[in-house]
């Protein structure tokens, strides 16, 4: 198990500006010492009160006094009488040994002493120049006083070759930073983790960036050590996804179930095994997931389990459950303020292989308050039936100036979509090519969109990826009435 350590500002008993700069040097060089190591994470507060919000730790607080260091780990003193540039290796090296963390050759005082000020860093930094934070500083002054391609410059020019690995990843996390490359900062921000495996958040945001990139092994390790190390079900829900979406179903059943054996009460982690369950075809367990989600929570995320339940219930043959579940759906509906069922109804029916009640359905809704969405819908099965002259007389009956409107006028002819939307253009593309029966180039319009897609949203987009090379779609998550692109790709 990792330690946390917390380092507090040291106080100043000089009284002079002079002895901030020294205390602050000092606390820095600490800090410094204790960063890449396997069991301590170590990180600086602004003041003693926020420590209790941390949890559990081993506090390094002290004094600098006139020629006088006075250090405290757990009220434990460390005491050294001389200059900085004395007595900063003794303090560091003894704290680091108390602490039983790996041995970091302490940075020279004149370094530290001008991040303190934040001043004069160039020589002093090219005069220590394996000492990773001096180079991180002088970078950051570099961007304020010259922007991104000054800092740049900066960090260029340090032999990372040299480095310890930790600092060498922390300067190539940083430079992948500033030239906003995504792919080499997920790489950088993993090769740090594995270096500062007690970094918490470093771990979970370097396994976000992984998934993001789909790097779905990389993930998946963090995620495991994150669930490992805080025995938190939030940690092991997401790796029970991560193992979904890489085809992993031991593994992300095992996930799912220690989530929501952790938290039997949370309806969230129940989802989730359903969730587990339907992607891999075990349509009678997702059911009963589901179900159980909602009787946890009938209004949670909308009563939405209820309707997964419905659709688990019907893949898996039991039609009068499922119909007992949709009701019970359209209950909740109503009494969240839902006017109107014939939208929800008409897509359960689109879902069922039922086209002719769903379109009769949405006929009779686009006399209503619903007409925009009814009219959209029917456009969209227009198009999954390749019927280009019946959405284009839907597309018509919609206000021109609606994104529905345009959004068909662009799977109808290939016209841009406005900016701003949630999808890329480049997956319009595909659709738009898919649709009228060119597979090379969605294909190729569907590899560039989905590089910048997020793992978590894009279950319908691998289904239309499995559709192009005529395969069978797997691991498919069950689509909610308002899944526009499930619709379409019936």
């Amino acid at each position: 198990m990792f330690r946390r350590v917390v380092l507090p500002p040291l106080e100043n008993l000089t009284g002079d500006d002079a002895g901030a700069v020294e205390a602050q040097a000092l606390r820095l060089a600490i800090w410094d010492g204790l960063q890449g190591q396997p069991r301590i994470f170590a990180s600086m507060v602004g003041h003693r009160r926020e420590i209790a919000e941390l949890g559990p730790s081993l506090v390094v607080d002290g004094y600098v006094a006139k020629n006088r260091f006075h250090l405290r780990l757990n009220d434990q003193p460390v005491v050294c009488d001389g200059i900085l540039e004395e007595c900063i290796g003794r303090l560091t090296g003894a704290v680091g040994a108390a602490l039983a963390a790996e041995k970091r050759t302490a940075p020279k005082a004149a370094t530290v002493r001008a991040m303190a000020k934040g001043d004069g860093l160039e020589p002093v930094v090219k005069a220590d120049p394996l000492f990773g934070s001096g180079w991180q500083a002088w970078a950051a002054q570099a961007r304020q006083q010259g922007g991104v391609t000054a800092a740049v410059a900066v960090l260029g020019q340090a032999p990372v070759g040299q480095m310890t690995p930790y600092d060498a990843a922390r300067i190539r996390v940083t430079l992948a930073e500033l030239r906003q490359d995504k792919k080499a900062h997920a790489a950088a921000m993993l090769t740090l983790a594995e270096l500062s495996p007690a970094d918490l958040d470093l771990q979970e945001q370097a396994a976000r960036e992984a998934l993001a990139g789909r790097n779905f092994a990389g993930a998946m390790g963090l995620y495991e050590r994150l669930a490992g190390l805080t025995r938190h079900p939030r940690f092991s829900n997401q790796l029970a996804y991560v193992a979904l979406y890489a085809g992993d179903r031991a593994k992300a059943e095992s996930a799912a179930a220690a989530a929501m054996a952790a938290a039997p009460n949370e309806p969230s982690f129940t989802d989730t095994r359903g969730e587990v369950a339907y992607a891999f075809g075990d349509y009678t367990a997702a059911a009963q997931f589901f179900e159980a989600a909602a009787n946890l929570n009938a209004t949670f995320a909308g009563g939405l389990d209820l309707w997964k339940s419905a659709d688990a219930a019907r893949r898996a043959g039991d039609k009068a459950r499922a119909e007992a579940l949709l009701q019970r759906y359209l209950d909740v509906r109503a009494k969240g303020g839902m006017r109107n069922p014939l939208v929800v109804q008409a897509v359960w029916d689109w879902y069922g292989d039922a086209p002719e009640a769903a379109a009769e359905k949405l006929r009779a809704a686009s006399q209503s308050t619903e007409r925009g969405k009814a009219l959209f819908l029917l456009g969209l099965m227009a198009l999954n039936r390749r019927d280009f002259a019946g959405a284009e007389r839907v597309r018509r009956e919609l206000d021109g100036n609606t994104v529905e409107s345009v959004f068909l006028g662009s799977l109808l002819t290939g016209a841009p979509m406005p900016p701003g939307l949630p999808v890329p253009p480049e997956a319009i593309r595909a659709l738009q090519l898919y649709l009228k029966g060119d597979k090379d180039g969605a294909a190729k319009a569907l590899a560039v969109a989905r590089d910048g897609m997020d793992p978590a949203g894009d279950g319908q987009w691998r289904k239309l990826e499995s559709l192009i090379a005529g395969a069978k779609p797997t691991g498919q998550l069950p689509p909610s009435p308002d899944d526009w692109l499930a619709v379409l790709l019936r």
